[in-house]
């Protein structure tokens, strides 16, 4: 992911989850929930608002029923 300023898709901070080497960052984009890890250290809050950019290349998509993955 890309945080980038003014571009992207919004999203709204759900959760923020520092492991160490990673942070992942749990948010709600449009009406589903989306788990972002990112290896750069993030400066967010719960509540707030962002914007991202996937990575289409890094990108993982799993099938919410089934949890299996799509890609």
């Amino acid at each position: 992911m890309r945080t980038v300023k003014d571009a992207g898709l919004k999203a709204q901070v759900l959760v923020i989850e520092p492991t160490g080497s990673e942070t992942h960052v749990a948010a709600r984009l449009g009406n589903s929930d989306i788990l972002i890890s990112q290896r750069e250290r993030l400066s967010l809050n719960v509540g707030s608002p962002i914007r991202i950019l996937p990575i289409i290349e890094q990108a993982h998509l799993f099938d919410a029923d089934t949890g299996q993955r799509l890609n």
